[in-house]
């Protein structure tokens, strides 16, 4: 694939913004949520964040490369 590599996200998770409190970040797992108040970790997960939507294909992009990917296993 011609695709650049993936950041590696640890999970889903959630970044919760006000305009009068610190950043907040909701993490998700397979068994459990964590609210996470620590600054250093939710700044770490936002720079996380922003590469996931730098490397990020746009939508009409990801909608071609996955009926593509539907024809070649349609193929097998």
């Amino acid at each position: 694939m011609d695709a650049p590599p993936h950041p590696k996200a640890s999970g889903p998770f959630k970044l919760i913004t006000t305009k009068s409190l610190p950043d907040v970040m909701f993490a998700e797992s397979a068994r459990e949520g964590q609210l996470v108040t620590n600054t250093t970790e939710t700044a770490n997960r936002r720079m996380q964040f922003a590469v996931l939507q730098r490397t990020a294909m746009g939508p009409e992009a990801t909608l071609t490369r996955l009926k593509a990917e539907l024809r070649k296993l349609d193929d097998e």
